[in-house]
Formats: structure tokens, sequence, C-alpha cells
């Protein structure tokens, strides 16, 4: 079965069973460098072809080790941006074989969980705005903060609260409307900002600071605490933007400390040099998932890891040249007398026999 690539000046479109094996390699890894989760699979597809037996074949797999766990960021990533299913189906694609494939199929475990437990706090906090109970609202669909993931905690719970603050300042409005007509006052555009906004901000400011007092420790369960109170600052208030910008400070924070540990295992590993301890090194650090704050640092080690094993792979065998004697570009031979020589004339070859059957050259 071919297989279709882009046109390149160095790649063919279609590949069958007489092309190069270096030349697959190559060529896969010009897919793979595009990023999508498409040329990752074709180029996953394009190398997982290449014979057991061939010297390129330990390079190769290798090289799907790598596509596959970039695979399952970009699946990842999906997830954190609110689109579930095509997560999912991503993450079938990582091929078996591979150590991103356990961990793919925990991750879609886990994926459905998240996602099953946020529909089931938002509906029960939608509820609780259809009758009029603000703050058990905002109570429940707190929840969805806690929850590892953005499109929940970034979006939805966002626009929930927005509506139960809506809702209870409607109420607030009214009730003072209601007060100022039983006094006989006249509603006043001035007084819109009401004593009771002003306690609000003023409670909230001190829960913030309170909140900060308490990270000012590095400690994980200070910070966690510090989070849970800085989450009760809702969207819409003075002091909202500024708890968010703390709250994902010392999320940072606490991921950092939670994943140092791998990571330095990972570096002890990489350490000793050894191919072996390398590609441990690699799956170790690849267990850090995309988003959490030690990532981009565990990424910029693999790529370093992996240009070592590359650097000891090329040193223990010869290289196989891109383009193999069937592609080359053929020319004529420089000898005049080579038959491959356009120039070449039989007759004048004293190699040959002539038409009767006798050497050139030699009279009768």
């Amino acid at each position: 079965m071919l297989m279709a690539l882009p046109e390149s000046t160095s790649c063919p479109r279609y590949f069958d069973a007489e092309h190069s094996d270096t030349l697959r390699v190559y060529c896969a890894q010009q897919l793979a460098d595009e990023g999508t989760s498409d040329s990752l699979q074709r180029a996953i597809a394009l190398v997982d072809r290449i014979p057991s037996d061939s010297p390129t074949r330990d390079q190769g797999d290798r090289l799907i080790q790598t596509w596959s766990a970039k695979l399952l960021e970009l699946a990842e990533e999906r997830f954190q941006a609110g689109h579930l299913d095509e997560a999912v189906a991503l993450a079938r694609k990582v091929p078996p074989r591979t150590d991103a494939y356990i961990q793919a199929r925990d991750r879609m475990d886990a994926w459905q969980a998240v996602w099953q437990e946020a529909e089931a706090v938002y509906s029960r906090a939608d509820d609780a705005i259809a009758l009029g109970n603000w703050d058990v609202a905002l109570s429940r669909g707190r929840a969805l903060l806690t929850l590892e993931n953005r499109y929940w905690a970034m979006e939805r719970y966002p626009d929930l609260a927005r509506r139960a603050q809506e809702g209870r300042e409607q109420d607030q409005w009214l009730a003072d409307a209601a007060k100022r007509r039983r006094a006989n006052m006249a509603p006043s555009t001035e007084g819109r900002r009401t004593q009771w906004e002003q306690e609000r901000d003023q409670r909230d400011l001190q829960v913030l600071q309170q909140a900060q007092a308490l990270a000012q420790s590095s400690n994980v369960d200070d910070l966690r605490e510090a989070i849970v109170n800085a989450r009760r600052i809702i969207w819409g208030t003075p002091h909202y933007d500024q708890a968010q910008s703390l709250i994902t400070t010392w999320q940072d924070q606490v991921q950092a400390i939670e994943d140092a540990p791998r990571l330095e295992q990972a570096r002890q590993l990489a350490s000793s040099g050894d191919v072996e301890d390398l590609e441990s090194a690699i799956r170790e650090a690849r267990r850090i998932p995309s988003y959490r704050s030690l990532h981009p640092e565990a990424q910029s080690h693999i790529q370093v890891w992996q240009q070592q094993i590359r650097e000891m792979a090329a040193e223990s065998m010869t290289p196989v040249p891109v383009m193999d004697d069937r592609m080359a570009p053929w020319s004529p031979p420089e000898d005049p007398r080579s038959p491959l020589n356009p120039a070449w004339n039989p007759d004048q070859d004293e190699r040959f026999p002539d038409a009767y059957g006798e050497q050139s050259g030699v009279s009768e």
C-alpha cells in the first residue's frame, strides 16, 4: 500500500518498498516537524513500515516514542480547551507498544471522570440560579475551580459566577429601591453603589490579604488553602482579577513543588549518559503533563537527552545516505572507451571484433 505525502523537493509523494529506510525516516521527521495531529500520525505510520531488521529501525522506534508522546500532549490540550470527544479520539490514535499508550488510557479515564463531575457540579449550580439561590449557586460552582480543566475553571465557572452575581445584585437593588419607596425617597443614581457593595469589597480585600499571608510560607498545604480562600472572590467584583492572578501563581508553585522530585529523578537517570538511562529519563520526564508548570522545563531536558541519543547512535553506525543509488542522478562515465559513454564507437574500439568477426585494426 502506498502512503501519500505532501509534495516536497526532498520527499516523494508516494512511498513504496523500493524507497530507502533512511529516506523514510528523513521524510517522516519533516512531517512530524509540522506539529499537527495529522502530520504526527502520518509520520508514525511511515516510520512504522520500516522492517525490524533494518539498521534504522531502532532510530524509528525512538522517534515513534517521541511523536506518540507529542500526540498525547495535543490530546491533553484539546481536553483542556473543552473538547472532550476530540481529545479522546486523538488519544486513541496513540500506537500500542509505546510508553504513551498506557498513559493515554489512564488520561482518557481521568478526562471522562473530570467531565462527568464538572457537568454534575454545573447542573447543581444552575439549578440554584434558577431558584434564585445566588450564594448556593456560587458555593456549588466553586467546585469547578478544583478540577484540573481550564475550560470548566476559566470559561464555565466565570459565566456561572456572572449570572449569580448579576441576579444577586439585581435582588439587592430591588430591595434598596423598595426601602427608598417606603421612605418616600426617589432612587438616586449616586446611590447605586450601596453600602452592601462597599462591605462586600472590604471583605474581599481582607480575604485576599489573608490568602497572601498564608501563601508566603511556600508550603503546599498553605498554598492550597490560600487558593481556596482566593476563590471566594467572585467574578465581576473589584478584586476578582487580582485574585485570579494570585491563584495562577500559587497553582504554578504547587505544581512545581509536586513535580520537582520527578524531574530531579529524570535528571539523575540521565546523568550516567547511558542510552538506556537516557531513555528512562525521557519516559520519567514525559509523565509531567502539558498543563503543569514544569512541563516546559521537562520538555527542554527531553530535547537535550534525545539529541544525546541521536549523537551516540550516529557514532555507533555508519550513516546511510538519504538518497540511494537508485535515486541518484545518472551521469555518463568519463572513460571514452566505456560502452556507457555516449561518444563510444564500437568500430573504433580495438577490443571488439568488427562486423566480419575480426579484430579492428588487423589486416587480412
